[in-house]
């Protein structure tokens, strides 16, 4: 009684099992026809057609609006004051946009008028609704047995996903796959044009700061020139620039000859011309004497380029300007007394009987040794003079104008030599006829004249 009891326990949990596991399977089984059964009839309806193909429309319209976004940055798109641009990007941009659209078109129409699946995809889906003992029409309840036989291919196929058999999706277009092409081309552009744009940048930069560099260097080099320049050299550039001579460029002095003259009485020595030849020396002494009458010069030369003033040779003999005895006596403190290219003012002395004075000339004994003496030494103490070379004359002056003011020739000496009342004798004491001071008649005389009048008519 007890055996049998445990047995009707024992068979009771076991139909209880079967049922659990038979409600397991039954679900699984029942979850893989409900996917079969919608994916044949996604291929069957036209709404699933057109969900079928959403995705790849999507994708293409995005492509689309970033073509067109493209096209409208790079002012390729018509505007309602602008006109599109036609370069090469932009033809291409737009032929882009043109194939999208069309392939938009085209994906759309394929939705609508499509046939509702392909032959092979009906055949996989049937052969899978018949494997898993599934009608084509909605599931029937299956028996006890049959889902206890099935386990193995229900849990095989509920690892399966809802588009197992569904079509495959649409790669990416050809257009899409050249616009990136291209824009990663021109994102390639454009870095390299900047890194030349800023290489040619610093190359200029470098350019300039050598062309600095050079110019200072120059500088530098014409101040240690110029410090090392002698004195005298520059002298003579500033007295070719005052003597109305050009230089050459960069203060290069032409070749020649340069004449100078030299005061004997104490070696003083002035320029006469800068730049002149051995044919023009008697002309140049010539304005030596002129210009320093007051004592003995000579006149000496030296190369422009080569040579100092110190180096001056003499133009009559040719001997060195160091051999003069009295050379460079000039710069000592003290003058030599009466060594002055100013001529010497005649001395002059009473008349006897008369209170006039006569010039005396030069040389003359007429004034006391004495106070002469006492003359040069006073001066000697109390005066030091160096003379000081007179202005050149100028060439365009009127040379009868230069001898007058240089006689001394003035307004009062004309009126004085052509006064009426100054006596005019001969040696024998004779008068003289004096033609030109009286052109008018007396005018005491000519009181009382008149023009005759015009004569009355009868």
């Amino acid at each position: 009684m007890m055996t049998r009891f445990l047995l009707l326990i024992a068979v009771a949990f076991l139909g209880i099992g079967s049922v659990a596991a038979s409600t397991r399977e039954g679900a699984a089984a029942s979850a893989i026809c409900s996917k079969l059964h919608r994916q044949l009839a996604s291929l069957s309806s036209n709404r699933s057609r057109s969900v079928s193909r959403a995705p790849e429309v999507r994708q293409l319209q995005g492509e689309l609006a970033t073509a067109r976004a493209w096209a409208r940055q790079e002012n390729c798109l018509r505007g309602l004051f602008r006109r599109p641009s036609y370069s090469p990007q932009c033809m291409s941009l737009n032929n882009d946009i043109a194939r999208l659209q069309a392939e938009i078109a085209q994906a759309k129409q394929a939705a609508r008028y499509s046939p509702a699946g392909s032959p092979a995809e009906r055949r996989q889906v049937l052969a899978a609704l018949a494997n898993y003992d599934c009608d084509a029409t909605p599931q029937r309840s299956v028996g006890l047995f049959t889902r206890l036989f099935n386990q193995r291919q229900a849990r095989e196929e509920a690892s399966y996903s809802d588009t197992a058999y569904a079509p495959v999706t649409r790669q990416r277009s050809n257009a899409a796959i050249r616009l990136k092409k291209e824009r990663e081309q021109e994102r390639i552009r454009s870095q390299t044009r900047a890194r030349i744009d800023r290489e040619r940048e610093r190359e200029r930069d470098r350019l300039v700061e050598r062309e600095r560099d050079r110019n200072r260097e120059r500088d530098r080099e014409r101040v240690v020139e110029r410090d090392a320049e002698p004195v005298s050299r520059r002298i003579e550039k500033i007295a070719a620039i005052s003597e109305s001579v050009s230089p050459l460029k960069n203060l290069n002095v032409k070749g020649g000859l340069r004449t100078l003259c030299v005061r004997t009485c104490d070696g003083y020595y002035f320029p006469i011309s800068f730049s002149t030849d051995r044919k023009f020396f008697a002309r140049d002494e010539s304005s030596c004497s002129a210009m320093c009458p007051g004592t003995e010069t000579k006149l000496y030369y030296h190369n422009v380029r080569d040579e100092d003033s110190e180096d001056m040779l003499s133009a009559a003999t040719n001997t060195p300007y160091a051999d003069l005895p009295t050379a460079f006596n000039y710069r000592k403190l003290k003058a030599t007394p009466g060594c002055s290219c100013q001529a010497a003012a005649p001395q002059s002395q009473p008349v006897a009987g008369t209170n006039k004075f006569t010039p005396i000339p030069n040389g003359s004994s007429a004034m006391p040794s004495e106070t002469r003496e006492k003359d040069d030494a006073a001066s000697a103490k109390t005066s030091v003079f160096i003379g000081i070379p007179r202005r050149r004359p100028d060439p365009a002056a009127d040379p009868e104008t230069m001898l007058n003011t240089e006689g001394g020739l003035n307004r009062d000496d004309l009126i004085r030599l052509t006064d009426k009342d100054a006596a005019m004798a001969n040696s024998a004491g004779a008068k003289v006829r004096v033609v030109g001071p009286k052109f008018f008649p007396d005018q005491q005389e000519a009181k009382g004249l008149r023009v005759p009048g015009p004569n009355e008519a009868r």
